[in-house]
């Protein structure tokens, strides 16, 4: 498995992946396998979908895993239990792009051609391009909201000020007449 990596590098794969084996109660084979099968359906699901950005392929890989640990008794149902698990998702999609990384470096051969062309090639460069994207949209996100925001304000405004000039235009309006007309027509205005 960690062929492609040195002495040092293979070591700390290890540890990740002994760390990972006992969060979820399984072995080191299983989650070997595990990690294939899921980067095999990433990258079909890639495909299928048409995606063809880092971006849009992080978002694909982060439903695929969460999906897995719910699999795994991972209960991600509350805002705590997401917190608590954040950390094992983030290293399962590490692991899984990490996968695809190198076993499209393996002699030459691309077997995941769609994700490669999504920008994954290593893990450190995958997740810094996806992060900057990620950055962006949320950036655009917020500019849009504000934008949003001071659209209604305006809106607001302008009711108000129609509002305002309607009551203007109206005749002035004698209370004690309204009231007199009340107790005259029987509760009628």
């Amino acid at each position: 498995r960690a062929s492609g990596y040195d002495g040092g590098s293979a070591m700390h794969e290890r540890i990740r992946i002994e760390e990972l084996t006992s969060i979820l109660g399984i072995k080191a084979r299983v989650l070997e396998a595990d990690i294939k099968s899921l980067a095999w359906l990433w990258e079909t699901t890639v495909k299928d979908m048409m995606v063809c950005d880092p971006l849009g392929a992080l978002d694909v890989l982060a439903v695929i895993v969460r999906a897995y640990l719910r699999g795994r008794n991972c209960r991600m149902g509350s805002y705590q239990t997401l917190w608590k698990h954040l950390p094992t998702k983030a290293a399962v999609m590490y692991l899984m792009v990490d996968n695809v990384s190198e076993e499209n470096d393996t002699e030459g051969h691309v077997f995941y051609q769609h994700l490669r062309d999504c920008g994954v090639i290593s893990a450190e460069t995958f997740i810094a391009t996806a992060a900057q994207m990620n950055r962006d949209r949320i950036r655009k996100r917020e500019e849009e909201e504000k934008h949003q925001k001071e659209q209604a304000k305006e809106e607001a405004k302008q009711k108000a000020h129609e509002y305002i000039q309607r009551l203007k235009g109206q005749q002035p309006h004698n209370i004690l007449d309204e009231v007199r007309k009340l107790l005259e027509g029987g509760g009628q205005s």
